[in-house]
């Protein structure tokens, strides 16, 4: 048994011991649910950006941040660092939730700079969040650093 794996039983011990902690397991549940909306949110908009990858790549490139070769870059960046959110929220959630919350907030950045800067065009990130306009996508992206934020200084490690 790895240490998780004792966590985890200890936690499922002192709920069946202890009847007055089972608001402790609907605040489990919660943090696990918003943990699978962002699983889920990101692997909608990467499946989006992989099938519709030429409209993603000009997308990118119609704004003009980019030139040439640093497209690619970019495309690479977002594709993988997506893969990455999604693969370690799964295998290691802590550090997902830590990796989904410098990778949000770096989209915040540059979708700041886009909007502020008058270049943002429209969302690329696919599916029903296309065409969002500047201050819709950035409402988007700061409820997910909030809750990627709470759910950071939440995690049982932090007690």
């Amino acid at each position: 048994m790895q240490t998780g794996d004792v966590k985890h039983f200890d936690m499922q011990a002192r709920l069946l011991t202890y009847p007055h902690l089972y608001p402790l397991k609907t605040y489990i549940m919660i943090k696990r649910i918003l943990i699978l909306i962002i699983i889920m949110f990101i692997s909608y908009t990467l499946v989006n950006k992989i099938l519709n990858i030429n409209a993603f790549v000009i997308n990118i490139a119609k704004v003009g941040v980019f030139k040439g070769g640093m497209v690619d870059v970019a495309v690479f960046y977002a594709l993988i660092s997506e893969l990455l959110c999604i693969v370690l929220l799964i295998t290691k959630e802590h550090i997902g939730i830590l990796v989904t919350l410098l990778v949000i907030s770096s989209y915040t950045v540059y979708l700041s700079y886009l909007g502020f800067s008058g270049i943002y065009v429209m969302c690329g990130c696919g599916g029903i969040l296309n065409n969002l306009t500047f201050y819709r996508h950035l409402a988007v992206n700061v409820i997910l650093i909030i809750t990627l934020l709470y759910l950071s200084v939440t995690h049982e490690d932090n007690r």
